[in-house]
C-alpha cells in the first residue's frame, strides 16, 4: 500500500499524521513514479541487502559493504535546526568534523551532551581531529567548543574570519591555537587546485610514509559578504565514491563555482542538501543538483522552518537511487509536513534520526539512518574497535594548506557586533 506518494513528488501531501505508518517493506512506486527519469538517469535499484550486520540496521546499499575492512564512514548527526556532521578516514585514525552546531530554541535533537557521547563512543584518545567550519552563523558552530572539549585538535580551518564567529567559538578558536592547533581562514574567494592536507585523509605506505587516499577540496569559499553565501563548501573523493558537504550555501554561492575544478562535481556518490533543505536564496536549485547529480541526498534539519522544503528536496529527485525497500521521509510544504514512505535515496535527521553513509574506494556504498542511535552506544564503541590497530599518523600530514593563512597569535574579536549568542529569531533561518 502507498501512502501519499503520487507523480513526481519523494511525498505529497498528508491528509493528517497516521500514529503509525504502513510497514516500509509494503511501499510500492506508482507507474509514474517508476518511470521518472529519461533514459540513461533511471534509478537502478540496489541489489538485494543480505541481513543486517551492525547497530544501524542497514536494510539499504551495497550487499558487500558490510564485509569490507576499511570503509570511508560519514555521520550526520540529529542535533534539530542545525548541522554536525563527521568523517572518519578509512586507513587512518583521523575524524573530520564538518560543523556542529544547533540553534537553542528548537527542542527536537541531540544536545551537546548526546553529541559528546556518540563521539567518545565513535573515536579513541588517540584520534587525530580535524575540524571545518562552513560560515559563522551559531547553528553550524554553536556545539564546538563543548563537544571536543578536551581533544586534541591538528587543525580549524574556517571560512571568513574568527572574529566574526560567536564569542564561545572564537573563546574556543583561541585556546586551541595557544595548545598548539592551527586555527586557518582565507580573506577572499578561495577554490582548491589541489586536496587540502587538513581537509584529507591518509594511508600508510608498505615503504615508509604516507600517501592521500580521501582527496578534500575546498568547492567555493567565501563567495559573498552574507554568511551564508561565504559558506565553505567541500568535496571529498574516495577512489570512485564522492561526497559534498555544503553549509548553507545558496545560488550566490554556486555561482562563483569553477568549473574546472580538480574534483569532478558531476561525479557526487551522495551530497549534504544545502542550508538544511532551505529553496530560499536560490539555495538546492535546479542547476545545482544538475550540476552534481547526487545517488543520494540528505538534510541535516530540525522541528523548525519546515525543513527541508519539498520543493528543495525534489530538484535532486532525478538523480537519486531507488532502493528495494522504503523509508519515512518528510518535508515541508505551505507550514505543514508532508509524511510518507519513500524508496528513494532522501534522508532528514528530523524524520530518520542519525545518518550514516559507508563507502570503499571502489565506489561502493550504503546509507543507513537510527531513530535512536544513542540507544546503541555499546554497540557502537564495539564497532568501533575495528578500528583500534588505525595510526592516526605524524602531525606533518595536517597542517599544511593552500587555503588559509595561519591565524596570528590574536585571535580576539573586532568590538562586538553580532558575535555572541543567536538572537531570539535567527534572520537567515526564518521561515519563507
Amino acid at each position: 500500500m502507498l501512502l501519499c506518494l503520487i507523480s513526481l513528488d519523494l511525498v505529497a501531501d498528508c491528509p493528517a499524521p497516521r500514529t503509525s505508518l504502513p510497514a516500509p517493506a509494503a511501499a510500492t512506486l506508482s507507474d509514474d513514479d517508476a518511470t521518472w527519469a529519461p533514459g540513461e538517469l533511471t534509478a537502478a535499484p540496489w541489489p538485494e541487502p543480505g541481513p543486517a550486520e551492525d547497530w544501524m540496521d542497514v536494510v539499504t546499499g551495497d550487499p558487500e559493504i558490510p564485509h569490507a575492512r576499511r570503509l570511508l564512514q560519514i555521520y550526520t548527526l540529529p542535533v534539530g535546526a542545525g548541522n554536525c556532521q563527521l568523517m572518519l578516514c578509512p586507513n587512518q585514525n583521523r575524524m573530520i568534523m564538518f560543523d556542529c552546531g544547533a540553534l537553542p530554541f528548537d527542542k527536537v535533537g541531540w544536545n551537546k551532551a548526546d553529541v559528546s557521547a556518540f563521539i567518545a563512543n565513535l573515536i579513541n584518545p588517540n584520534t587525530s581531529i580535524s575540524v571545518s567550519i562552513s560560515h559563522t552563523h551559531y547553528d553550524h558552530n554553536s556545539y564546538l567548543p563543548d563537544v571536543l572539549a578536551n581533544r586534541r585538535i591538528s587543525t580549524i580551518v574556517m571560512s571568513d574570519t574568527p572574529q566574526n564567529y560567536p564569542a564561545n567559538v572564537r573563546n574556543w578558536m583561541r585556546n586551541a591555537y595557544n595548545q598548539g592547533t592551527r586555527v586557518l581562514w582565507k580573506s577572499g574567494i578561495y577554490r582548491s587546485q589541489a586536496p587540502e592536507p587538513p581537509l584529507s585523509c591518509y594511508k600508510p605506505e608498505p615503504t615508509g610514509g604516507w600517501s592521500i587516499d580521501v582527496q578534500g577540496y575546498v568547492v567555493m569559499m567565501n563567495a559573498g559578504a552574507n554568511p551564508n553565501d561565504a559558506s565553505m563548501v567541500i568535496a571529498q573523493r574516495y577512489g570512485r565514491f564522492q561526497t559534498v558537504f555544503t553549509g548553507d550555501m545558496t545560488g550566490e554561492t554556486e555561482q562563483r563555482i569553477d568549473n574546472n575544478l580538480p574534483v569532478p562535481l558531476n561525479q557526487t556518490t551522495v551530497i549534504t542538501g544545502a542550508h538544511h533543505g532551505s529553496d530560499s536564496h536560490d539555495s538546492n536549485n535546479p542547476s545545482w543538483a544538475i550540476a552534481n547529480q547526487a545517488e543520494a541526498v540528505m538534510f541535516s534539519a530540525g522541528g523548525l522552518f519546515w525543513h527541508p522544503r519539498c520543493a528543495a528536496a525534489q530538484t535532486y529527485r532525478p538523480y537519486l537511487l531507488q532502493f528495494p525497500r522504503a523509508h519515512n521521509f518528510q518535508c515541508g510544504r505551505d507550514h505543514h509536513w508532508a509524511r510518507g514512505p519513500t524508496r528513494l535515496a532522501a534522508y532528514s535527521t528530523n524524520i530518520n534520526g542519525a545518518i550514516r553513509v559507508r563507502a570503499d574506494a571502489n565506489g561502493r556504498w550504503d546509507i543507513g539512518a537510527r531513530l535512536n542511535a544513542l540507544d546503541d552506544l555499546n554497540a557502537i564503541a564495539l564497532e568501533s574497535l575495528k578500528r583500534a590497530d588505525l595510526m592516526p599518523g605524524p602531525d606533518t600530514l595536517y597542517g599544511d594548506s593552500q587555503v588559509p593563512n595561519t591565524a596570528t597569535p590574536d585571535i580576539d574579536p573586532a568590538p562586538e557586533t553580532n558575535c555572541g549568542d543567536p538572537p531570539p529569531e535567527d534572520k537567515a533561518h526564518r521561515p519563507h
